[in-house]
């Protein structure tokens, strides 16, 4: 480039022109992009902050599922038949949402010690006969299990079980302890929690709320 004129002023003052003229074109340029980005940014955070709003939402309006034990009635029970003392230790599922649990079904999804080879192939155990609806603040009552004190043993209360020879399998020595995990489903939500099930020194049996699995 040949610059006008052959004095340093001359040189000087265009490089200051072209400077000038560069600063004006970039600038403005720059200046676009710069709020560009802001507004790309804004625009993500605001997207962001709306789902989590509507996340927030959905939490706070679907039942939520609350597993209870207390060693009281009627978490547990005490039943005469001809003469048979028949002890049931049961737990609530309760709704603490604002929403229905609807189809609400409760397994027995692990046992320990493992039980033997056939009774551990019906494992998830179902118990209750049907699905049921808890409403929110309400608890429906479930039976675990029961002991027949006569015969030395307590079952899971579990109707389908099918079988003699599963039957039989689940029919468990009173003197034996065992942990089970305890999952109740709902179409909603889900939830499992830990407990050991034993029987005391006269033979009365209990449950022992260990700790929510998730």
């Amino acid at each position: 480039m040949r610059f006008p004129g052959n004095n340093t002023i001359s040189v000087w003052l265009t490089a200051l022109g072209l400077l000038g003229a560069g600063i004006l074109v970039i600038f403005p340029t720059l200046t676009v992009i710069g709020w560009g980005m802001i507004a790309l940014a804004g625009a993500g955070a605001t997207a962001m902050a709306t789902r989590h709003i509507i996340d927030l939402f959905k939490y706070l309006r679907i039942g939520k599922i609350e597993i209870r034990f207390e060693h009281r009635t009627p978490y547990e029970v005490t039943d005469i038949q001809n003469r048979n003392v028949l002890i049931a230790a049961r737990i609530g599922v309760k709704n603490s949402g604002k929403s229905p649990l609807s189809n609400c079904c409760v397994f027995i999804e692990k046992i320990s010690p493992e039980p033997s080879v056939p009774l551990r192939g019906f494992l998830p155990i179902l118990l209750e006969d049907r699905d049921f609806i808890v409403r929110p603040d309400d608890e429906k009552l479930v039976e675990i299990a029961s002991h027949n004190a006569a015969a030395g043993k307590y079952r899971f209360s579990a109707p389908f079980l099918w079988g003699a020879h599963a039957e039989i399998l689940n029919q468990i020595e009173d003197n034996i302890s065992l942990t089970i995990v305890i999952k109740v489903v709902a179409i909603e939500c889900q939830r499992s929690a830990t407990f050991k099930i034993r029987t005391d020194s006269s033979k009365a049996l209990h449950l022992e709320y260990i700790g929510y699995v998730d």
